[in-house]
């Protein structure tokens, strides 16, 4: 849909419940790009997802 994707790993925590947050690495700047600005947000589960880059992140 938005590009090729390297990986997506999914958060859990110390009990191993997902935490509903995952790291995904795209093999382009393009895909970030279209990831970034794509209309309507991406949803999960009915809920819009909370985007943000690796910079903004640390």
């Amino acid at each position: 849909m938005y590009g090729t994707i390297n990986f997506i790993r999914m958060q859990r925590g110390k009990n191993k419940k997902f935490k509903a947050s995952v790291f995904t690495e795209f093999a382009d700047f393009k895909t970030v790009d279209r990831f970034l600005k794509a209309k309507p947000k991406p949803t999960f589960e009915d809920r819009e997802l909370l985007i943000m880059t690796k910079d903004r992140l640390l």
